[in-house]
């Protein structure tokens, strides 16, 4: 079973206007949920979570997943396994995929031995260097 581990959550605030009895309202960012992996040894989480974006890359262990069309099946098993729908798969530079996932899909692929590690996407499009 997949227990609760953490919840990051990046609050809003309420602007309380100066004169005129009108308020603005900032609407508060998502909250992060992250769920802790049932296996002994899960793939890392690299970089700082972005609250506006629930998409992840993917990366695969070289030594289990060739690049190429080993890749892309790796990356369809994989979907039709856990019910996500990846939006890039990456068969040259990069051995994986990205797409947005929920805590509970990234605790399961955090278990497949034949996962190296996730790295939250940014807004920007790209993952930010480990910390």
């Amino acid at each position: 079973m997949v227990g609760l581990a953490s919840i990051g959550i990046a609050a809003g605030t309420v602007l309380a206007g100066c004169g005129g009895g009108s308020s603005t309202n900032v609407t508060p960012l998502p909250a992060r949920v992250e769920l802790t992996p049932a296996c002994s040894d899960p793939a890392p989480i690299i970089n700082t979570v972005d609250p506006r974006t629930l998409k992840y890359f993917v990366i695969f262990r070289d030594d289990r997943v060739s690049y190429g069309p080993q890749a892309r099946e790796k990356t369809l098993q994989l979907a039709a396994k856990y019910g996500f729908t990846p939006t890039s798969i990456y068969m040259a530079v990069l051995n994986g995929f990205a797409g947005p996932l929920t805590p509970e899909q990234v605790a399961q692929l955090r278990c497949e031995p034949d996962v190296k590690l996730l790295s939250y996407v940014t807004l920007s499009g790209g993952a930010a260097n480990a910390r």
